[in-house]
């Protein structure tokens, strides 16, 4: 079990976390669960045998514009989350 949080589903107590589609993964996350998420893969991965490309990541903010805006300067700044990888990209609308 981890200690991702995920996406409030409103009038359920469910929190959505992941979407899967073939070889495709959404994960609906709060920005500090990024480092957890990290952790789960990277372990994930030794396991299986799997890999993920990190070139193929992107981070889709989904809240107000101005929410948008600071995480998109935040990872700009070589913050804490930024540090997990330099090649994934940032969507900003």
């Amino acid at each position: 079990k981890s200690n991702l949080k995920g996406l409030d589903i409103s009038g359920s107590e469910e929190h959505l976390i992941a979407k899967l589609f073939a070889d495709n993964t959404a994960t609906f996350l709060y920005e500090e669960d990024f480092k957890e998420l990290k952790k789960i893969l990277d372990n994930w991965c030794i396991a299986s045998g799997a890999y993920f490309n990190v070139k193929k990541t992107q981070i889709i903010p989904i809240s107000s514009k101005e929410f948008c805006l600071r995480v998109a300067n935040k990872w700009k700044s070589k913050t804490e989350f930024r540090q997990i990888s330099d090649n994934i990209q940032i969507i900003k609308e």
